[in-house]
């Protein structure tokens, strides 16, 4: 009787463990990810294939794996009820005061711990298995499913054609699939770089292409108040000078002012055939030789999309490009060097450069800055990390510090004028004619809820 009894236990545990199959192969298949199994397909895997096909048709698959599940469960029920609880009954009857309640004590005993294994051996430790390894598991068992597939092909095509009318006589329609947010990636990426799959850097360049992505020319451009450039009407000797000691191999060329743009210049080329000249002992112009090197360059509005901008540098095959505004004045310029510093940060610079920048944000004090009018409002907020939106800025009424000061005085603001936003105060401490260029930026400290808390009790 002990034989047969450890016997049957032993054919429980072999049905829990068919249980388990079942589960395992569900959660895998549904885990794992589309693009790694092509991936495997395509270097030859053909498990990862015969996945693929298992997950073109879920109904199918569903009906196949619930239809084993509950085969299997049936059969652990029926048998494990009716085989054990007799047998188990003679050696609890043995107990004195237990001998009529004996059967109906073995039955709910089983019951009990059949339900137990299969919970844990059954259901819960197979799809932990399968979350962790989804790929792997689902081609493992892609080419035993298949046969069993194969195997019971009438019950399961009656199942599927069952579910498909009763979904549709639900309204339940095919399940749309849904696009992968930007958010989504980047939870993923983080979740990669704590599991050692990514490396720190990559999160971060990949949320700088998003905010690239919504960022049109207006906000990366330097704009035409910064530009250097070359007047035409300048005596020659100003215009060599200039030449010599602006750090750029491109000019943008004015008559008079950069209302008048006439176009763009290159610095060697106008050496080149001015020291031609020279050398001919020729009268040099250097007014007529700038003149007639002016080129036409790519003109693009401010409005523009910096991803369609990318594409305008590689189809014209040039680094930089004029910007216009909604009028068709010149209002600055954009180079490939200022998409690749909002991709990778600030590039290195020379020494003339490296105190320009330095410049413009200067620490006045513990919790002061001394800030240009010219900052983007997305070089102040990455400064002090603020990540929620500034007052109307989604409504893109302005893009500089400076022109957050317009917006918050409501008219051309003044030397003394002072707008405060949350625990910010902004001075206007220099104009340059009508426009902003220095804005001492306070930031209050906030006291935590500790703080404050504290010095309620002490009132």
């Amino acid at each position: 009787m002990e034989f047969s009894l450890g016997k049957q236990f032993i054919v429980i545990i072999l049905l829990i463990f068919g249980n388990g199959i079942f589960s395992l192969l569900e959660m895998a298949i549904v885990s794992c990810h589309q693009s790694r199994l092509e991936a495997l397909a395509d270097e030859g895997s053909k498990s990862a294939a015969i996945v693929l096909k298992l997950r073109e048709n879920p109904n199918k698959m569903f009906s196949m794996v619930q239809f084993g599940i509950t085969l299997v469960s049936l059969l652990t029920g029926v048998y494990g009820g009716t085989e054990m609880a007799g047998p188990l009954s003679k050696y609890v009857a043995k107990i004195p005061g237990l001998e009529n309640y004996a059967y109906t004590i073995s039955l709910t005993g089983i019951v009990a711990f059949i339900t137990y294994l299969t919970i844990i051996l059954g259901e819960i430790v197979p799809k932990r298995i399968a979350i962790d390894k989804p790929e792997k598991i689902a081609c493992l068992l892609a080419r035993p499913m298949l046969y069993f597939s194969v195997l019971c092909t009438p019950v399961v095509w009656i199942l599927s054609w069952s579910t498909a009318v009763v979904t549709k006589i639900m309204g339940v329609n095919k399940p749309e699939v849904l696009p992968v947010t930007e958010d989504e990636i980047k939870l993923l990426l983080e979740q990669g770089v704590e599991l050692g799959a990514f490396e720190k850097e990559e999160p971060e360049l990949v949320d700088r292409v998003f905010r690239l992505a919504d960022m049109d020319v207006g906000d990366i451009m330097t704009n035409r108040t910064q530009v250097d450039w070359i007047d035409v009407e300048d005596p020659e000797e100003t215009m060599m000078q200039e030449l010599v000691a602006f750090n750029h191999n491109t000019l943008p060329v004015g008559r008079g002012s950069l209302d008048d743009f006439i176009g763009m210049i290159s610095v060697s080329e106008i050496f080149q055939k001015y020291y031609a000249a020279v050398r001919k002992e020729k009268d040099v112009s250097l007014t007529a030789i700038v003149e007639e090197s002016v080129h036409k360059p790519i003109y693009i509005p401010e409005s523009m999309d910096i991803m369609k901008v990318v594409h305008v540098f590689r189809e014209h095959s040039v680094h930089e490009v004029a910007v216009l505004d909604e009028y068709g004045n010149f209002s600055g310029i954009l180079t490939l060097h200022d998409i690749l510093e909002e991709l990778v940060g600030i590039m290195p610079a020379g020494e003339e450069e490296k105190k320009e920048e330095a410049n413009r944000i200067i620490q006045r004090g513990p919790n002061e800055w001394l800030m240009e009018g010219l900052l983007t409002i997305e070089e102040f907020k990455d400064f002090f990390d603020i990540e929620e939106d500034l007052p109307e800025e989604d409504e893109d009424l302005y893009k500089t510090l400076g022109g957050l000061m317009t917006y918050g005085v409501g008219r051309i603001p003044r030397e003394t004028d002072t707008y405060e936003w949350e625990n910010f105060t902004f001075e206007v401490m220099d104009m340059d004619n009508l426009r902003v260029d220095k804005i001492l930026v306070t930031r209050k400290e906030i006291p935590d809820s500790d703080e404050k808390a504290e010095k309620g009790n002490e009132k």
